[in-house]
């Protein structure tokens, strides 16, 4: 039998994946938050890579969790956050 239109197939690996959460809304990993910490004291991805002994792609594709998950489009913006999530009023 054939698919009317507007029936869709089922299964194939995006079955598999889990719902999206919404951004903003997963905790950040360990490495997330050292990666995050690095940006904030202003080291560039290259430095960021040489410190940690990963390549530049991984710090970037890191990043780019970073920002989904804390909803920033920039490297001020994870420094920020980082900043509001730290201060404790006295």
């Amino acid at each position: 039998m054939g698919r009317g239109a507007g029936q869709k197939r089922r299964g194939g690996a995006a079955a598999l994946r889990p719902a999206r959460r919404p951004a903003g809304r997963r905790p950040l990993t360990e490495r997330e938050r050292q990666i995050a910490g690095l940006v904030s004291e202003g080291l560039k991805n290259r430095e960021i890579a040489d410190r940690l002994y990963v390549t530049q792609k991984t710090v970037e594709m890191h990043l780019s969790r970073i920002f989904a998950k804390l909803g920033v489009s920039n490297r001020v913006g994870v420094a920020r956050a980082l900043y509001a999530t730290s201060v404790k009023p006295g």
